[in-house]
């Protein structure tokens, strides 16, 4: 029982001047809502704690820390972590975390960095222990497999919302590198192990979840940086599903454009299919 769910932060603003507010994303998921424009909403359930901040710049920050700021909060704000290395988005682990209140007002200030309007992203990475995870987790196996690297675009992002979910199985966008899509299939089984992508200009990262949409992990990466997801390093396993049920992706940005990504993906299917 639990789960992480992740809230997002994303938006080209101008923060040379100093930490600015950076919008919420229009689109959020688990249950997450708004307030106006900055402000993201927890889900009224108890025994909700933040465990993980992660964030992207589209330029290395200044001196400047961000931070968040939780409505209730009064002993201060949480500093959010500075995005050095354009490849390797800020991460701030939090043990044993910060308590988030049911229903508690969240908004964030950007790092400051950059000569203008750039992009700035943040995801939240919040332990909700009263819900059950939409992924499975797996260790793949080694016997009559396949070892696949893809390349897929997302679709077109339509921006500052998280949206246009395509499959990794090649089938909505076909894989770019002239694989042949997976089947939908259930008996086609799927380990994503790991995803590396380079954002557009004012595209700010990707979006991960299962069919359905209740459940995502958001990962920042920095526009025109060379990022990696590593599923296996984080979780202990790959992300597991089925071709007929495939995992989706999307972007996270502020621009409209679609992001090339490379799938490590393990593949296992009966004979003749």
């Amino acid at each position: 029982m639990g789960r992480f769910e992740d809230v997002v932060f994303a938006e080209a603003v101008a923060t040379n001047a100093g930490p600015a507010a950076v919008a919420a994303n229009l689109n959020q998921f688990s249950g997450y809502t708004l307030t106006g424009t900055d402000q993201i909403n927890a889900v009224r359930q108890k025994g909700l704690v933040i465990v993980r901040l992660m964030a992207s710049d589209e330029t290395a920050p200044g001196l400047e820390y961000g931070d968040i700021t939780l409505t209730t909060r009064r002993e201060g704000d949480i500093s959010t972590p500075l995005c050095q290395d354009l490849s390797i988005p800020g991460e701030l682990r939090l043990v044993p975390g910060i308590p988030l209140p049911p229903a508690e007002g969240i908004n964030y200030l950007g790092n400051a960095s950059g000569a203008g309007a750039e992009m700035h992203v943040l995801a939240i990475r919040i332990w909700n222990p009263n819900t059950t995870s939409d992924f499975t987790v797996a260790v793949p196996p080694t016997d009559g497999v396949e070892v696949q690297i893809n390349e897929m675009p997302t679709d077109a992002n339509t921006a500052v919302t998280i949206d246009n979910f395509v499959d990794i199985a090649g089938r909505l966008n076909a894989y770019t590198n002239g694989q042949t899509a997976l089947p939908d299939d259930q008996r086609v089984e799927i380990w994503l192990k790991s995803i590396s992508f380079i954002p557009p200009a004012d595209m700010g990262g990707i979006a991960v979840a299962m069919p359905g949409l209740n459940h995502i992990y958001a990962y920042p990466g920095a526009s025109l940086g060379n990022n990696k997801i590593d599923f296996e390093a984080e979780f202990g396993g790959a992300l597991y599903c089925t071709a007929d049920s495939p995992i989706l992706v999307a972007g996270i940005g502020n621009g409209a454009a679609a992001i090339p990504l490379v799938l490590n993906m393990i593949v296992k299917r009966p004979g003749g299919v």
